[in-house]
């Protein structure tokens, strides 16, 4: 929809509460939406159409591919690498230098301590807990 939505000459605009706090070495894509409470610290980058919901954190370097959602109280550490259109669950906790592959989700309270290929669903605490996503 978005791609359509462009095509025809529509743009989006950025979303971001004063309640949050961002890093002024920060990259934030176009229509990107970020909620109170969220935190994203130096270096990290946030591509477009992403959505950083309420309490969120975003560490160091870390990368956001677009059309991800972040919800609530999910914590990525430093150096992270979240493929496109991924979603990361309530209280997920990923650890510093994993990557989430692309159109993968993590479930709510999910420890990521491993990397997780693209196109999954991974709950708990991953050490061996991944699984095709069905269509």
């Amino acid at each position: 929809m978005v791609e359509r939505a462009r095509a025809i000459g529509l743009s989006f605009a950025s979303v971001i509460s004063p309640l949050a706090h961002i890093s002024s070495f920060v990259r934030l894509g176009e229509g990107v939406t970020v909620f109170p409470n969220v935190i994203i610290n130096t270096g990290a980058v946030v591509e477009n159409y992403s959505i950083l919901n309420t309490g969120a954190t975003v560490s160091h370097d870390t990368k956001i591919g677009r059309y991800s959602n972040i919800n609530p109280g999910a914590h990525l550490a430093g150096n992270v690498m979240v493929g496109e259109g991924c979603y990361i669950g309530m209280g997920a906790n990923v650890i510093q230098g994993r990557s989430i592959g692309a159109w993968s989700v993590v479930g709510a309270g999910a420890v990521v301590t491993r990397d997780v290929p693209a196109g999954v669903t991974a709950v708990g605490s991953l050490r061996g807990s991944l699984r095709p996503r069905r269509s």
